[in-house]
């Protein structure tokens, strides 16, 4: 992750994200009831909405090289001098968040200070509140039904994380509220908003743990549950569509939660059928369009659960596992796995929790790194010389491939448009500038088009937010401006 936020402006788009390291002391505290496993009910007023994104990146159609469509300063944004209230000069504008009717732009007068927050049109740049919202924020989110939430995150082991609802129409403050210690980011939830939190704390051993606290709040303001995960569980993905949470890794262990209730759906920890982990033993989960799956591997057998929305087992498959090492989160119900086929060769292929079933399974020799990309395809890298890696890219509905694409190992991808995969990275580590964005055809196996900034990583950075891509300058260098210029 170091690798691609390399310069000044990569270190603002983590803190964008609220990714703050402090040390703060362990809090835990779980305030929703637990009750048995696949009891949960989900009212019908938090019933999932159809066609909206999730954790599946999507911008808008890029089918040829991108251009500027148009660009603002901190001065035309935020007013001449670019200085908001009593805090310094804005040396970083960027978007903290976007969809098809805002983009939340942020001025940043220094890295890890809490930012001036206004929205603009995508259309033309142009500002849609008459000024800055008084509340100043580490990041920002737009709900699925358009309204947003942001977050003040500090070091202070005293203070809890604030959260403030503001008017999408104005950006007045109308609610506020608070999470729990530590350094925070939010996401957006459905029709709603999930805040992270993360501890750090130092054990018997003297290694450093993390806890994190996940809090959800509905799109009006009003906090729904909170459940501190156990140490060390991170990395929550949300699916939407399934109304799901997961969290953890496949060492630790792994968990479920209802997205409206925060009740427990799975915990690896209360399951009689996972061993204790060693060195052949892992997990993994995946949130999906219809509830999520639980595999467990005790190499070289694997076996895949399938649970729905309620977290009631509805399937379970031989040989096969979910392929991430990581939670991973889908609006679709595809899931990308990895196997042996009857022969104990390895496999790659997709499961349809719908249909309960995988849908196909291909050679994968050597092959690793096995993900969904899109909703759209399922990747697979295997290593090439020199330094670099053979992506081939499946469907994940037919199972079949496109040519081999070759790539740097310093490549990785960030969105998909509909019909481009697009990469973010280069060829070397050492190239000039913020890494490249390249849209590939994973179809034909060629790369459409190329973005490169050479300029020092310091001044200029390129990145994806919402279904927008920007090119992002910073007040430094010849020419001391800060810009946000979206590309399209």
């Amino acid at each position: 992750m170091a690798d691609r936020r390399k310069g000044i402006l990569s270190g603002v788009a983590a803190v964008a994200i609220g990714v703050i390291a402090v040390t703060c002391a362990l809090v835990v505290s779980l305030v929703v009831p637990q009750s048995v496993h696949g009891s949960a009910t989900l009212p019908g007023q938090y019933a999932a909405l159809a066609g909206e994104p999730g954790d599946d990146p999507s911008v808008e159609p890029l089918p040829g090289p991108p251009g500027r469509k148009w660009e603002v300063t901190a001065d035309s944004v935020f007013g001449s001098g670019s200085q908001v209230g009593d805090s310094a000069p804005v040396l970083y504008l960027i978007p903290f968040d976007a969809n098809d009717r805002m983009i939340v732009a942020a001025g940043l007068p220094g890295l890890g200070d809490p930012a001036a927050v206004i929205a603009l049109d995508p259309a033309s740049g142009k500002p849609l509140w008459p000024g800055a919202s008084e509340f100043r924020a580490n990041g920002c989110a737009l709900s699925r039904d358009d309204k947003l939430a942001c977050v003040q995150t500090t070091d202070d082991d005293e203070k809890a994380t604030a959260v403030a609802f503001l008017d999408p129409g104005s950006g007045k403050v109308t609610g506020t509220a608070s999470a729990e210690f530590g350094n925070g980011r939010i996401d957006r939830a459905g029709d709603g908003f999930l805040v992270t939190t993360a501890v750090y704390q130092k054990d018997d051993e003297g290694r450093t743990t993390k806890t994190e606290t996940l809090t959800r709040f509905d799109s009006a303001g009003g906090k729904r549950w909170s459940q501190t995960l156990p140490v060390d569980y991170s990395h929550a993905a949300v699916s939407e569509a399934g109304n799901v949470v997961v969290a953890g890794d496949d060492r630790t262990g792994v968990r479920a939660m209802s997205l409206p209730t925060g009740e427990i759906l799975y915990d690896s920890a209360d399951d009689p059928a996972t061993k204790p982990k060693d060195e052949t033993t892992s997990s993994g989960v995946a949130a999906t369009g219809t509830g999520f799956a639980v595999s467990v591997t005790d190499y070289p057998r694997r076996t895949l659960r399938l649970f729905n929305s309620y977290g009631v087992q509805t399937a379970e498959l031989k040989d096969v596992a979910v392929a991430d090492i990581w939670p991973v989160a889908t609006e679709t119900d595809l899931i990308a796995v990895e196997g042996e086929d009857k022969s104990d060769n390895d496999i790659v292929g997709a499961v349809s929790s719908g249909q309960k079933k995988l849908l196909w399974s291909a050679d994968a020799y050597h092959g690793h790194d096995i993900e969904l990309l899109g909703g759209r395809y399922v990747a697979m890298q295997r290593l090439a010389d020199p330094q670099g890696y053979e992506w081939t890219f499946f469907d994940a509905t037919t199972g079949e491939p496109g040519p081999p694409i070759l790539m740097s190992i310093y490549q990785r991808f960030d969105a998909f448009d509909g019909n481009r995969l697009i990469f973010e990275g280069d060829a070397r580590r050492d190239e000039p500038g913020p890494p490249a964005f390249t849209a590939y055809d994973p179809k034909t196996g060629r790369p459409v088009w190329r973005l490169k900034e050479t300029r020092s990583a310091d001044e200029v950075n390129v990145r994806i937010v919402g279904p927008y891509l920007f090119v992002l300058d910073a007040r430094e260098g010849p020419n001391p401006v800060a810009k946000m210029s979206r590309f399209a």
